[in-house]
């Protein structure tokens, strides 16, 4: 966890540059912890392709960086490497991901990774014992994570999709579902 005094200068960063450029122009990498950029958990591939315009605000800067330095950053020292799928969403850009409505990407809150290192449920399962987070849902393919300052759920999930789209369930029946039962729980 970094100190709260540099915190509190790449906070003041941030509104700086917010009020002169605007966080959407910059150009040069701000860290927003000392593994994870600005760019990295706002960039969006699927945006650029469709023209989708996308900005930061400074609220969703404070929350982006708090989620990097209370969740990414310590699950990266446990964990190893980790890539973020998709982080800060417009919300036309959470519609055109098939995204949840009132998704925690629109605040800046969540963010999806996979650790370069281990699997996903391996990553999932830490995480859901270290980490004080939001919600926790496990992907096949990512994890699902978010960061709020009050009114931690600490929800663990996991996501199964259907014909009708993802339907989520509680970590625990997932585990006790007939496809998942033969399964190794943590196998490191």
């Amino acid at each position: 966890m970094i100190p709260l005094a540099r915190f509190v200068r790449t906070l003041a960063f941030c509104l700086v540059l917010v009020s002169s450029v605007g966080l959407a122009d910059a150009r040069a990498p701000i860290h927003l912890s000392e593994h994870f950029s600005l760019l990295e958990l706002h960039r969006s591939s699927t945006a650029d392709r469709l023209g989708i315009p996308t900005s930061v605000s400074v609220s969703q800067a404070v929350k982006l960086t708090l989620l990097c330095q209370r969740i990414l950053e310590p699950t990266r020292a446990a964990c190893g490497p980790l890539q973020v799928m998709s982080g800060l969403r417009s919300v036309e850009l959470n519609r055109a991901v098939l995204g949840v409505e009132g998704s925690q990407h629109i605040e800046g809150e969540a963010a999806d990774i996979r650790a370069e290192w281990m699997t996903t449920r391996q990553l999932f399962l830490w995480m859901a014992a270290n980490a004080e987070f939001d919600q926790l849902i496990y992907y096949s393919t990512h994890v699902h994570v978010s960061y709020r300052m009050r009114g931690r759920r600490q929800q663990t999930l996991a996501a199964k999709r259907t014909r009708k789209g993802w339907r989520y369930v509680r970590w625990n029946s997932y585990l006790k579902s007939p496809a998942t039962r033969k399964r190794p729980i943590w196998h490191i």
